[in-house]
């Protein structure tokens, strides 16, 4: 049996994989119908459970713009912003900026648009050091599992999740290194995808520089620290074509 304390409930309430995997389930079983069927408990004041749920107007507004950015597409985002900076209040800004980074990593389709509401949001905030708070404690967050000995099949699985997982970080940090809102060293993420890039097979090399070419395009000054015989390393052709298109930027 799991028990879980206010502050552990509050948080898992407030996650968004929560709130998202709450809806799916909702919408196939109609959860909130079957609830409304069942007979209260006319001596419920005997019972000594308490059932409260956070129903501050700051969580209101959380759950409101988590929504919103759930609905973000490529058509609607400018319009999803403004919707956001209207509600949205200092209280709940730096726990908000988190979520934002968290859809970068998640979705590489709409990365851009996610890109574009945290930098409104930090035009107005100027929550550079926030961002950077998040983006560190997201990367621990990321590593912690990765040595947890379990089955072959756990491991593999694992490794998969985490691989997946580097990539969108290495993503979100192109992004927000674009705003000039990273203040890390760039050139520390370009060694840690050289190395993944050694380490990995194929489909996961192709992924990584994908991430590298992101880099270089944006900084060609960032080229001299890929290692001269890169190529060496790539298990396909594929990969060794995208490394050309990768030198062709600085030729």
């Amino acid at each position: 049996m799991i028990i879980y304390s206010k502050d552990e409930l509050k948080k898992i309430y407030n996650n968004v994989d929560f709130i998202e995997s709450y809806k799916l389930y909702e919408d196939k079983y109609n959860l909130n119908e079957f609830l409304d069927s069942i007979d209260t408990n006319k001596d419920y004041y005997k019972l000594k459970i308490s059932t409260k749920y956070d129903q501050s107007e700051n969580n209101k507004i959380m759950q409101t713009i988590l929504e919103y950015l759930n609905k973000v597409t490529c058509d609607n985002y400018i319009d999803i912003k403004n919707n956001i900076i209207k509600l949205l209040v200092v209280d709940i800004v730096d726990e908000y900026i988190k979520h934002i980074l968290e859809k970068i990593i998640q979705h590489e389709s709409y990365s851009n648009e996610y890109k574009f509401i945290l930098n409104e949001v930090n035009k107005i905030y100027d929550k550079k050091s926030i961002i950077n708070m998040h983006i560190n404690s997201i990367y621990d967050s990321i590593n912690k599992n990765k040595d947890i000995n379990n089955s072959d099949y756990d491991k593999l699985c694992n490794h998969n999740r985490l691989v997946d997982n580097l990539i969108g970080y290495y993503r979100m940090i192109i992004q927000v290194n674009s705003l000039k809102l990273f203040e890390g060293c760039i050139d520390n993420i370009i060694s840690d995808i050289i190395i993944n890039i050694k380490d990995s097979g194929e489909d996961n090399q192709y992924k990584y520089l994908q991430c590298l070419l992101s880099i270089i395009k944006n900084d060609k000054e960032k080229h001299n620290l890929i290692d001269k015989d890169l190529s060496n390393n790539l298990k396909s052709k594929k990969n060794k074509f995208l490394l050309m298109d990768i030198n062709d930027l600085v030729d």
